[in-house]
């Protein structure tokens, strides 16, 4: 292993992604008109020279004074949080992403959030984890809350709230550490705690303690994740599919690092307990999943129940365990990132439309019009239209700028304004895509006459629940058949990709004799059949929607979206012959780490 006082190459992945933030921040100072594009395809490109480097790292590297330690289970969890970030990015290249995307700031706190959880995978100081911790969740609160709508705001919340507690937890559990043992580094901790006994001491059983609950408040672990629902449905659905993957690998990371070294000097009483947190998450998560009737939460409770099912593998704690964390969140990730982005396109598949009520008139005006429609709306109501993006499916919030005039959200409808506006630009924002659609207005309306949106596409707010996918083998057959094979892999059934995830773990736990876990991983894995199998039913054996489109083209959909979303169903469909591979390469990673 590399080793002395500073060696930067420790640091060097961390320095990359933080270099290029600032870089971004400091080129939109003074290029404001710069096309959101050009950021995302900078974001990218620090995210491949990140890869890159990391994948180079070829033995474990100590830097910063001992405090960095880049070993194979940092490298491994590097390369799939730097995979999953550039799948994330690819959807904000596509016309339909989210208003947020197309501002610098949102990529300059992306790659911040990179380097915090970085730093917290490449370290066994308690203390540069938290730093790491704290770095990754404050920029990710932000992030969440840049999405702009009332219920994005809320899930912000309630996530940095959630998060200041774990964060909290965990700092005190460092203090009562270096209390006991007078250290803040991992290794250090086990070795002073096993010279001196103090297996049984009270501030150790404190710190523990400590930890589990700040930890399981990051995974998301039951008791722990009364947030995780509601924050995965305020968020946008490609942020909700991000979180539900790379702050959590970098969670188990230290999860191994601090309770496998606790509990290979005879701290007994963490591995039971930790057995039962992790029956208790697969279960009680795979019960509340079964009676969701929004697929965006049933997601949420499902990546909860796959936090339980990974946990097993540090109850297990042999190195065949260990391989098969990784090698199960990695095949998770891509059915679970390929889930959410199909959730993130179908979320506009319908024709939207409001009616704009002139006095006593009602005039549709349809978003997705033709040509002909928009001068027959023209020519009705005197405004004309410019499609610059397309309304959100089902929005909660609508805002309407320009001369005093105000939507409300909750009635959506406004007074117009004691002056005709002349000439007005007027925007409606929604915020689930973000997207906008705008009306200039040559003559509004009489003074005092109300605007009413009385949209039944409206009435949803943001929901994805199981109807809203009926018939959509009709409609939209390849986005059926790429979420039919997301939602067999997140089940587990064979051969699509997280079935040979779970078949690794529970050969892991009947090598290691945890035989009764491994009954009740194959119990949970059944139950959660029911509620994926919902959404096929949905999908495929229902008709159509009446609001449905009829064409079932796909080309509201930008190119690089469906990539996105066909790459992550074919490696889905392909686990078969590419697992021997994986898990080759995941055993060298986690071989040479010593877990």
């Amino acid at each position: 292993m590399q080793n002395n006082l500073l060696n930067l190459a420790s640091i060097a992945p961390m320095a990359i992604l933080g270099g290029f933030a600032l870089l971004m921040l400091a080129v939109s100072l003074f290029a404001r008109t710069l096309s959101y594009k050009f950021y995302a395809v900078i974001t990218i490109l620090a995210l491949a020279l990140g890869f890159g480097l990391v994948f180079g790292y070829n033995s474990g590297i100590r830097g910063l004074f001992d405090v960095m330690l880049v070993d194979g289970i940092a490298t491994l969890s590097m390369l799939i949080m730097l995979a999953g970030s550039i799948f994330f990015i690819f959807l904000s290249l596509g016309a339909r992403s989210a208003h947020e995307y197309h501002t610098a700031e949102f990529f300059v706190l992306f790659l911040f959030v990179l380097v915090g959880y970085e730093f917290m995978v490449a370290s066994e100081s308690l203390m540069m984890i938290l730093v790491g911790l704290e770095t990754g969740s404050l920029a990710l609160y932000t992030l969440i809350a840049l999405h702009n709508r009332a219920r994005s705001v809320e899930a912000a919340l309630k996530y940095f709230i959630m998060g200041a507690l774990g964060s909290g937890f965990f700092a005190f559990g460092a203090a009562m550490f270096f209390l006991s043992t007078g250290s803040m580094e991992i290794s250090n901790i086990a070795q002073i705690a096993k010279s001196s006994n103090l297996q049984t001491s009270v501030l150790l059983f404190a710190a523990c303690s400590f930890m589990i609950v700040s930890i399981g408040f990051k995974l998301s672990l039951i008791p722990f994740h009364t947030w995780t629902p509601d924050v995965y449905e305020g968020a946008s659905s490609a942020m909700a599919g991000f979180m539900s993957v790379v702050p959590k690998i970098a969670g188990f990371v230290v999860a191994i690092r601090l309770f496998e070294a606790l509990g290979s000097i005879g701290v007994q009483w963490l591995n039971i307990v930790l057995y039962v947190v992790a029956v208790v998450t697969m279960s009680l998560a795979n019960l509340m999943a079964l009676v969701q009737r929004d697929v965006k939460r049933m997601l949420a409770f499902s990546s909860v129940s796959h936090a339980g099912f990974v946990l097993c593998a540090i109850v297990i704690g042999s190195t065949q365990a260990n391989a098969a964390l990784f090698t199960y969140w990695i095949l998770y990730a891509v059915a679970n990132l390929g889930a959410f982005a199909f959730i993130w396109c179908v979320r506009q598949r319908r024709a939207r439309s409001l009616n704009l009520k002139f006095k006593t008139q009602s005039v549709p005006l349809n978003l997705n019009a033709n040509s002909e429609e928009k001068e027959n709306f023209i020519s009705n109501t005197k405004l004309s239209f410019s499609q610059n993006h397309e309304l959100a499916d089902s929005a909660d919030e609508l805002n309407l700028g320009g001369n005093g005039q105000n939507l409300a959200c909750g009635e959506r409808s406004f007074k117009a304004s004691e002056q005709n506006s002349k000439e007005n630009e007027q925007n409606f924002k929604a915020s689930e895509p973000g997207a906008e659609a705008t009306l200039f207005g040559t003559e509004t309306c009489e003074p005092g006459a109300e605007i009413c949106a009385q949209s039944s596409n409206f009435a949803a707010r943001f929901e994805h629940q199981f109807e809203k996918f009926d018939g959509l083998i009709c409609t939209h057959p390849l986005f059926a058949l790429c979420a039919a094979i997301f939602m067999l892999s997140l089940a587990g059934i064979p051969p699509f990709s997280v079935f040979w995830g779970k078949m690794y773990l529970l050969s892991a736990a009947v090598n290691s004799g945890y035989f009764a876990l491994a009954v009740i991983m194959a119990v949970n894995s059944a139950l959660a059949l029911y509620y994926y199998l919902r959404l096929i039913v949905r999908m495929f054996l229902h008709e159509p929607r009446e609001d449905a489109e009829l064409d079932g083209s796909l080309s509201a959909v930008s190119v690089q979206i469906k990539f996105a979303v066909v790459l992550a169903s074919v490696a889905c469909v392909l686990a078969p012959f590419l697992v021997k591979f994986l898990t080759g390469a995941v055993n060298n990673f986690v071989f040479l780490s010593g877990y």
